[in-house]
This record gives C-alpha cells, sequence and structure tokens, in this order.
C-alpha cells in the first residue's frame, strides 16, 4: 500500500503514515525498511499493513522524497539576494529565529542596518543547503 508520512517523534520513534486508502497507520523506526535514514513528514511510502495487528504498517520504504514542504534552493537564494535584509528566505526554510531577527534588525533601525542584514543573508544563501528540518532543498 501507499501513502505518506505525516507525523514522526524521534524521542519515542513512532510515527504515522496517512494510508492512500484514507486510513492512518502507526509504525515505529524498528518497522522502517528503507536504511536511508530515519522517516521525515512528507515523504511518500510503499507499506505493508501487519497481519496480527489492525493499521499497524511494517516494511516502510521511500518511495519518493516529501512532497510536503519541499523546498526550493533556488527559491531560497533568490529570497535570499533580493529580501534577504527583511529575513523571507528563513522564514521559506523554517529558520523562524533568524528570520524574526534580520526582520527586527531591518525594521527596528529604520533600514539603517539593513546592509548588515542583507550580506548576512548573502552568506547563509552560499553556505545554507538543507531548511530547517534538515532536508536538503530540491
Amino acid at each position: 500500500m501507499k501513502g505518506q508520512v505525516i507525523a514522526f517523534d524521534e524521542q519515542t520513534n513512532k510515527g504515522k503514515i496517512s494510508g492512500h486508502d484514507g486510513n492512518r497507520y502507526s509504525f515505529t523506526l524498528v518497522d522502517w525498511a528503507d536504511g536511508g535514514g530515519k522517516p521525515k513528514v512528507g515523504l511518500e511510502v510503499d507499506f505493508d499493513v501487519d497481519d496480527g495487528e489492525r493499521n499497524v504498517a511494517k516494511d516502510i520504504i521511500i518511495i519518493k522524497g516529501g512532497t510536503i514542504g519541499d523546498k526550493s534552493r533556488t527559491a531560497y537564494v533568490l529570497l535570499a539576494v533580493f529580501v534577504g535584509y527583511f529575513g523571507i528566505h528563513n522564514f521559506y526554510a523554517g529558520y523562524k529565529g533568524r528570520a524574526i531577527a534580520q526582520l527586527l534588525i531591518t525594521v527596528i533601525s529604520i533600514f539603517t542596518l539593513a546592509l548588515i542584514s542583507w550580506i548576512w543573508a548573502i552568506i547563509e544563501a552560499i553556505v545554507i543547503k538543507e531548511d530547517a528540518n534538515g532536508k536538503s532543498f530540491s
């Protein structure tokens, strides 16, 4: 059966999959057959349903990277270059703390320190390769 990871808690190593049949299935990291790392929200997966228990997924394999929350590197860089002084690129990538800091530096200084925020944004555009969830930009 196919579905999408909708939740995963790294503390308990438990998660949920929304199956394409409309049901939700629980799983643990032990059920994760794909050796490509830990489950992430948005990943499209293929899985079997445990014969002994209802709504439990097993032998879970990634079909493709997440469709929810995929972030484009090109969009991130363009946002950093053109509106980086407002931290928009960091809001886009989920780095809310950095984004708020850049926004506040620009607004509170009445744009006198916008150049500092913009240089910071350009450096991030060069260095940052993944979003706040640790997922590589597409």
